[in-house]
């Protein structure tokens, strides 16, 4: 008797497949060995990720901060930070500038960036960073009052504004634009 060979297999592939109508194609149902490394660096990759995460600084974590600021003019704005957390917080190099009434983000000019100064704040204890916008924004744009009751605020953050780790902040850069009411004459003499 001959020995079973490819041609045998495939002969009987065919026939298979002629009366059941079900198409073998020859891919292994398992991923290859390339195919499960690929998979395993990735794996390992997000629970890394997830890892560096937990230790950073996060108000769902139940760190803390008191935050405000102070437009000193020419587009720098010092930033007082107190750090009420068991862990030092290091703010990055970003920040959305965004107006309150319209919900939205006020893009920078061209490519220029913001530039950042004393963005770590120990644990429990306060600092002052200071950010200078004046090569990125519109500084005159921003020095027009506002009208009624709307306001600039910045969104910090300390890791790719991923929630809980964003932080909102308020700044006046001119007083706003408040129209006095008038109040009608009632008609009374006093």
């Amino acid at each position: 008797m001959d020995s079973f060979n490819k041609t045998n297999l495939q002969n009987i592939k065919d026939i298979f497949e002629k009366k059941t109508g079900v198409h073998l194609d020859g891919k292994k149902p398992f991923p290859s060995f390339k195919m499960a490394m690929i998979m395993a660096a990735v794996l390992i990759c997000c629970l890394s990720t997830t890892a560096f995460a937990a230790g950073l600084f996060s108000s769902l974590s139940g760190d803390d901060l008191a935050i405000s600021a102070v437009y000193e003019g020419n587009g720098v704005v010092s930033v007082q930070v107190e750090n009420k957390s068991d862990k030092e917080l290091h703010f990055q190099s970003a920040l959305k500038l965004m107006q309150w009434t319209a919900s939205e983000e006020i893009k920078p000019l061209a490519e220029k960036k913001v530039a950042f100064s004393n963005t770590s704040i120990p644990a429990h204890s306060s600092g002052t960073m200071t950010i200078d916008l004046s090569e990125a924004y519109d500084i005159a744009l921003l020095e027009t009052p506002l009208v009624g009751n709307d306001w600039y605020y910045f969104i910090l953050t300390n890791n790719h504004f991923v929630f809980g780790q964003d932080w909102m902040c308020t700044v006046d850069f001119a007083e706003p634009d408040i129209t006095p009411r008038s109040i009608p004459n009632s008609g009374c003499a006093r």
